[in-house]
């Protein structure tokens, strides 16, 4: 078996309800940290940050 290798990601998402209702809801990721302008997604092990950008 390899040696899993965890990575961590950041993303820029201009609708972070949006984003947290497809990784969590469709992708089926789990949610470690959040705030009001970013969450930290746990991906099997892995890790993403979504953080909020204004679209302005």
């Amino acid at each position: 078996m390899s040696e899993l290798r965890p990575f961590h990601l950041a993303f820029p998402v201009d609708d972070l309800a949006a984003a947290r209702h497809f990784y969590i809801e469709i992708m089926g990721c789990s949610v470690g940290r959040s705030s009001d302008h970013w969450i930290d997604l746990h991906w099997f092990a892995h890790m993403s940050r979504d953080l909020y950008r204004s679209s302005s």
